[in-house]
């Protein structure tokens, strides 16, 4: 059966956003986190979604959502100052260098 999700929710291990796109779930699922996708409800809830300009801020993300993004380095965060800075002592030989 096709949803639209109304409030953030966990569903089969997954966190799912509200959204005017229907997503599937098994026939007989019960919840307060969706409504049927052709009923006035879910025609109200993307009015009343439009009308509140819900989509302009970015969704919180879980862990493992945040683990999926794209990896950088701590040099790439830094800019390379941090291991400028050590090689540099280490050059001195003052035995401060990591």
């Amino acid at each position: 059966m096709k949803v639209i999700v109304v409030k953030t929710a966990f569903f089969a291990g997954n966190l799912v956003y509200p959204s005017p796109e229907p997503i599937e779930v098994p026939d007989g699922t019960k919840g307060s986190w969706f409504v049927p996708a052709g009923s006035e409800e879910a025609k109200a809830a993307k009015a009343a979604g439009k009308a509140e300009g819900k989509g302009t801020q970015p969704m919180p993300q879980t862990l493992s959502e945040i683990g999926k993004g794209n990896g950088r380095s701590f040099n790439d965060v830094h800019g390379g100052k941090q291991a400028a800075k050590a090689a540099g002592k280490a050059e001195a030989g003052d035995g401060t260098a990591a």
